[in-house]
């Protein structure tokens, strides 16, 4: 192991963004960012059935299908207009969260490093 390291680190405060929002908001969001998109191709009917697997099921959410809908890059159509919170020019400090109520009132966190857009 190498203890001779030079490297210098900068550190500074990023401003947090939450974004909370409920599932079914979530599968509004989508449904509505796709329906004129899939009037013309029927190929992203998949793409809402992938979806509504995740958001449209009885019962609690399940945390590792949720955030694969983030980390896979469907953020935009399942936040819409609460992007423009997020998506900030590369050289502003900010640290984003979204989290995802239901109606059972449970909570799920996705984290800055599972949104990808």
């Amino acid at each position: 192991m190498n203890n001779n390291m030079n490297y210098s680190t900068v550190t500074e405060p990023a401003k947090k963004v939450t974004i909370v929002i409920a599932r079914k908001q979530l599968w509004d969001n989508y449904v509505n960012g796709w329906k004129e998109l899939a009037w013309e191709d029927t190929a992203i009917i998949q793409s809402l059935k992938n979806v509504s697997d995740v958001l449209c099921v009885d019962g609690p959410m399940d945390y590792l299908k949720l955030r694969a809908l983030f980390r896979s890059g469907e953020t935009v159509f399942l936040l819409s207009d609460a992007m423009g919170m997020i998506d900030v020019p590369h050289n502003q400090n900010v640290y984003n969260e979204v989290v995802v109520t239901d109606t059972d009132g449970k909570t799920i966190t996705i984290r800055h490093e599972d949104i990808c857009y």
